[in-house]
């Protein structure tokens, strides 16, 4: 829509002239005679700019400029004026007018390039005040939504952890015990010990690739998926818990079948607890885990390939026997990137010195190696410490 501008001047020819070529330039023109007649015009009609003559009897173009200033200040106001005084427009520039030009104007393109330039900058004060509005809007929605998230991912931290085995557990005369912190709300590492029968009971470290919402999806996927299977060999005497390289494989064509987009490194493992058996497998923990308890901590388990990977993946069973004071330690690689300022070989090394030390809680092994809580973790980090005690619970 044309620009709409209004003309205050007491003299009846100069009005007319103006009104008649801003006409031809397009712009919708409103004259009024004094500056009463022309606030009053002001109010009624909101224009887009005033021209506005500085001396005229009544209220002068003074008066008009304070009250639109105090008013209306981003309505923009060109002082025409026939007195050429430093001073009268020093004093209208202090009272907000936006340009000042005086007469006789013999050249309109002065006219013009003063209007253009104010109009130009109230369309630049209108569109940051829309543009400030918006971003303030935005970023309350953005706040609220924030702040959901945070309550969601809260809530969700706390419906993971429920899934937690305690930290602390004793079958028999073996004591298990984790250790997790986590890089945010949600964990993508998660461990669990259980009871399979009378005899024995199953463990796993899980570290999930990735963070958040959709790794710790993951996580409460593979706690169900492990249920389920130790709900079969109860009822229907299906063998697949006591299995571990036939439970990892199972657990990655379920992972694959539901496209989830995720892998996970896992070590499973289970432990006759009368006897001291282990039966386990890996897929793709690393660091691999530790035993303990003999002349030296070693590496078990070896390299495999992380559940859901690949199809038809393939597992290594190991078969080990504890002796009182023995374990296996397993450890994600959360831990290991609390030591990067040392290389990879020395990292492990001193993982392994940590555990040959024999520490009888996760929590112990994890003060071992530098976890605080200070610490702000650019990974998740667990830790599952499974061991044969000196006597039997």
């Amino acid at each position: 829509m044309p620009q709409h501008v209004l003309i205050i001047d007491d003299d009846g020819a100069i009005r007319d002239m103006l009104a008649l070529y801003l006409r031809g330039r397009g712009y919708t023109v409103s004259v009024a005679a004094d500056g009463e007649a022309g606030l009053a015009q002001c109010r009624l009609e909101r224009p887009d700019l005033i021209l506005c003559d500085l001396r005229m009897p009544g209220q002068d173009g003074l008066t008009v400029l304070a009250e639109v200033s105090a008013n209306c200040p981003d309505l923009p106001v060109v002082i025409v004026s026939g007195n050429a005084d430093t001073g009268d427009a020093i004093q209208a520039l202090r009272l907000g007018a936006w340009d000042y030009v005086t007469k006789p104007i013999m050249d309109l393109g002065v006219l013009d390039r003063a209007i253009e330039r104010s109009l130009e900058r109230a369309r630049l004060i209108a569109e940051n005040r829309t543009y400030r509005a918006e971003l303030e809007q935005t970023n309350a929605r953005l706040q609220q939504t924030l702040q959901q998230l945070e309550a969601d991912e809260a809530a969700g931290q706390r419906i993971q952890f429920t899934l937690l085995p305690p930290t602390q557990v004793q079958f028999g005369s073996f004591a298990c015990s984790r250790y997790l912190k986590t890089s945010s709300f949600l964990s993508g590492d998660f461990t669990d010990y259980f009871t399979i029968d009378d005899a024995r009971f199953g463990f796993y470290i899980a570290d999930v690739a990735g963070h958040g919402v959709s790794a710790a999806v993951v996580t409460v996927m593979l706690k169900s998926q492990v249920g389920r299977h130790c709900e079969n060999h109860h009822h229907y005497g299906d063998d697949t818990i006591l299995r571990p390289a036939r439970l990892l494989s199972r657990l990655s064509a379920s992972l694959l079948e539901g496209r989830h987009g995720k892998y996970v490194t896992m070590f499973y493992g289970v432990v006759n607890r009368l006897t001291g058996d282990v039966v386990c497998a890996n897929a793709g923990q690393f660091p691999f885990p530790v035993r303990f308890g003999e002349a030296a901590a070693s590496w078990i388990g070896g390299k495999s390939p992380p559940v859901g990977m690949f199809p038809d993946s393939g597992y290594q069973e190991e078969h080990h026997t504890l002796a009182a004071g023995g374990g296996i330690a397993m450890v994600s690689d959360g831990l290991l990137e609390l030591m990067a300022d040392q290389t990879l070989e020395a990292r492990k090394q001193r993982l392994l010195d940590a555990v040959a030390a024999a520490p009888t809680t996760a929590e112990e092994l994890a003060t071992t190696l530098g976890m605080r809580d200070d610490i702000a973790l650019p990974d998740d980090a667990s830790i599952l410490l499974m061991r044969r005690t000196e006597h039997d619970g």
